[in-house]
């Protein structure tokens, strides 16, 4: 799934002095969506070209409808075992745990969902309720059969039960940020993947990152900022993929039980995670969309997980480890909704 744009509001490098100190900026397109790096260090140039060849070739492996993935070759082997990369079986071993520990509301199996409804293409529709009863019987993340190698930096086998098929675009984004610039060359960067924004240094001097969250209905104004030290950010909405018919608004965000969008009376959720967890909180971020302010809020406060949900009738409400983060890795920013007539209930 794709994520709603975030916004780097200002990234403050020069920290580090001295003749050899780089800095160096990428932007291209890949996983569906313009990227861009910025990095700072000894080497930032080279850090820089290598983080794009590692996110070209996770693409390359990960993506659902190249004939050449890893992914395309699992979702067309009948329930076949079909050996994958490290990288791919770190990544579905994560994600079913995403939604074992979500109760599904994450579920790395809704790519026949995605394909029946169409959203963000030409074809996007309301299908009937017995086309939509069919394609659930297919989703479902317990239909993930995994088989680690012997060596597990080799990967491993996974296979697809009940013709089920997963789509790692959710998430892949996330896995993406927290690996793909980790060279010592680089001591400070910002990763900007869609809508996925993850803010990197090495050497503990980096001040904080101030990340936008946008209003809803027009995405290139904020309602709030946030900060982030060594972390990223990342928002599921309602606003960046839908269609409209007979009045009704369709949004991307599938509850897995229903079969339909998610109606949640959520517009967006914003998750912040520690840099190395930016697939976490791709899931999250999409799992709290489909739960809904109360049991969203719930999960996030037992877990201690920094999240900021904007409701349907205007309110922004922060989880505790949010709303108490003032100082530490994570913070709210500033409250810029009133205007626009939402209100904050930190």
């Amino acid at each position: 799934m794709n994520k709603v744009r975030l916004a780097a509001i200002c990234l403050l490098l020069g920290l580090v002095s001295g003749c050899g100190v780089q800095k160096a900026e990428s932007q291209f397109f890949a996983m569906n969506t313009v990227m861009g790096i910025q990095a700072e260090g000894a080497d930032a140039k080279q850090a820089v070209v290598q983080a794009e060849q590692y996110i070209n070739k996770l693409d390359r492996m990960l993506s659902r409808t190249r004939p050449e993935s890893e992914i395309y070759a699992l979702n067309h082997a009948g329930g076949d075992w079909v050996t994958v990369s490290y990288e791919t079986y770190h990544l579905i071993d994560q994600a079913k745990g995403l939604a074992m520990d979500t109760d599904g509301a994450y579920d790395p199996t809704v790519a026949p969902l995605t394909d029946l409804w169409g959203i963000g293409t030409e074809g996007a529709h309301v299908p009937q309720q017995s086309e939509i009863d069919a394609a659930l019987t297919h989703v479902d993340y317990r239909n993930i059969e995994l088989e680690p190698a012997a060596d597990a930096s080799a990967g491993g086998r996974v296979r697809l039960l009940n013709g089920a098929e997963v789509d790692l675009g959710g998430i892949a984004k996330g896995f993406a940020g927290a690996w793909a610039l980790t060279s010592e060359d680089a001591t400070a960067a910002l990763l900007q993947l869609g809508g996925n924004v993850s803010a990197f240094e090495l050497d503990g001097q980096a001040k904080p990152v101030k990340i936008g969250i946008g209003d809803p209905d027009n995405v290139a104004e904020y309602l709030a900022t946030v900060e982030v030290r060594d972390g990223c950010v990342v928002t599921t909405g309602d606003y960046e993929r839908y269609f409209e018919q007979d009045g009704v608004r369709y949004h991307h965000v599938f509850d897995p039980k229903t079969g339909y969008p998610a109606q949640s009376g959520l517009r967006s959720v914003t998750v912040l995670q520690p840099y190395e967890a930016g697939a976490a909180a791709d899931g999250y971020s999409t799992a709290l969309f489909v739960m809904g302010l109360e049991r969203g809020l719930d999960f996030c406060n037992r877990n201690g997980i920094p999240a900021l949900f904007i409701t349907q009738d205007k309110r922004m409400v922060p989880s505790d480890a949010l709303k108490h983060s003032s100082g530490t890795q994570f913070a709210f920013g500033e409250f810029l909704g009133a205007d626009k007539g939402y209100t904050y209930e930190g």
